[in-house]
């Protein structure tokens, strides 16, 4: 059974525009599409930071001369914690756009 936060901006007019539900827990689909996930959601500073991660990982992989399969796995395992992180990232920025959070919805 999923879980959802519920966020209603305050002194919002428009149920449809302040009112925002995030799922609890892990995002597959952060994980999968990390950096378009990001743009998507308008988490610009998350975006530079995991797209200079990934380039800054692969370049250093290069020129260490490491197996592409080791580079792989080491940007796998920044899209798996990025998908843990995910929803939180969203809800940091909910609260720094004035919304806060009201209830959970099962």
């Amino acid at each position: 059974m999923a879980i959802y936060s519920v966020h209603v901006r305050r002194q919002g007019l428009d149920p449809d525009r302040d009112m925002v539900l995030i799922k609890e827990g892990f995002s597959w689909s952060a994980m999968i599409f990390t950096v378009i996930w990001a743009l998507w959601n308008k988490l610009w500073l998350n975006t530079i930071v995991i797209t200079m991660l990934l380039i800054s990982t692969g370049v250093l992989g290069h020129a260490l001369h490491l197996e592409p399969e080791f580079t792989g796995v080491v940007h796998m395992a920044i899209a798996i914690i990025f998908g843990y992180m995910a929803n939180d990232l969203r809800r940091a920025r909910l609260d720094r756009l004035g919304f806060e959070e009201v209830d959970l919805v099962y």
